[in-house]
């Protein structure tokens, strides 16, 4: 059976549009392929320009299915139904719907299937190549060596290829990570940033055609008293439920090595973002009162990364920030 073609789709109507007409005019190798999209539905249903664009697209290469889900299911949930869908069609090819694809993408991903569907050390197949080395900060190239494929460690979301054994090894591993046990407690929706721990990193400068690589030392910066106090005041004010501590600042998620999570989780740091100690520093400098606040979304508290299950509890705490944040400034 040919490998079915799935998208998740939510509320992106102009993108899944440009994403269908890529797929349209692509070259297929087999007589009938299966289009199946997943639309994900908003609270009060599904998004219905999106709905027009599934069920107006004519699909020219064979069978097209729209899958309506009752509820809303998160983009992680959608993503997974569509993996599962492993079962019925052997093997998927998912797209995310605000891509769009290579002319070529079908008889690369049936030919990468085909030579090593058997091969157990492969986790996945990647229809895309990373441009940029996060771990050198480097532009990457893979080594030319004569093939079109190259193996990396790291997973690929923009354009995934899973064949019915990879899906099952894969929905295997994060059964038992799921289930594994922790210590740790689930982190907090909302925090609020009393200080920041920047992280040592790089700074690359050249002279006279030298390279040198400087590296900032890790420092502590925090947020104005007053804007602190002020800001937990609100969140008080409307009863909703907030801690304060310390947060982690790194300049890429490259660099959130296993040891760095342990060092952090033992003092009691409480999430790791990218920005808010760059902020706080600049505050500190120009003598501006600054504080800031998270929602938090993926979760290292079990030393495996997870997604929330809910999107819909981010957005939520988002708005609650926002009113805070809003009612502080207002004064």
């Amino acid at each position: 059976m040919p490998p079915a073609i799935v998208i998740p789709a939510y509320n992106r109507p102009a993108a899944l549009k440009r994403l269908l007409n890529s797929l349209q005019v692509a070259d297929y190798s087999e007589p009938s392929v299966p289009l199946i999209i997943s639309v994900d539905p908003e609270s009060i249903g599904p998004n219905q320009v999106v709905l027009k664009v599934a069920e107006s697209f004519e699909w020219k290469h064979g069978p097209k299915r729209i899958q309506v889900h009752a509820k809303h299911l998160g983009l992680l949930q959608n993503f997974y139904f569509c993996g599962n869908l492993t079962t019925e069609y052997e093997s998927v090819i998912i797209l995310e719907d605000d891509l769009w694809v290579s002319p070529s993408f079908y008889k690369y991903a049936t030919q990468a299937l085909s030579y090593y569907e058997d091969d157990a050390s492969l986790g996945g197949l990647s229809l895309y190549c990373y441009r940029h080395n996060g771990f050198t900060h480097e532009s990457f190239i893979p080594l030319v060596d004569g093939t079109d494929i190259f193996f990396a460690q790291i997973g690929s979301i923009l354009g995934q290829v899973w064949s019915r054994n990879q899906w099952e090894n894969f929905a295997s591993w994060r059964s038992a990570s799921s289930s594994s046990s922790s210590s740790v407690s689930p982190p907090d929706y909302r925090i609020i940033c009393q200080s920041e721990l920047s992280s040592l990193h790089p700074v690359r400068s050249g002279a006279r055609g030298s390279r040198a690589t400087i590296y900032l030392l890790a420092e502590t910066v925090k947020a104005s008293d007053v804007m602190l106090d002020a800001l937990s005041q609100s969140l008080d004010r409307q009863n909703q439920a907030y801690s304060r501590g310390s947060v982690w600042t790194t300049d890429a998620p490259y660099r959130e090595t296993l040891e760095e999570v342990r060092a952090y989780q033992a003092e009691g740091v409480k999430t790791v973002e990218m920005e808010i100690a760059g902020l706080y520093a600049l505050g500190k400098y120009r003598n501006i009162k600054v504080v800031s606040a998270v929602a938090v979304g993926d979760s290292l508290a079990n030393l495996n990364w997870q997604l929330p299950d809910d999107l819909r509890v981010i957005s939520r705490s988002l708005r609650i920030i926002y009113d805070a944040a809003i009612e502080v400034l207002s004064r």
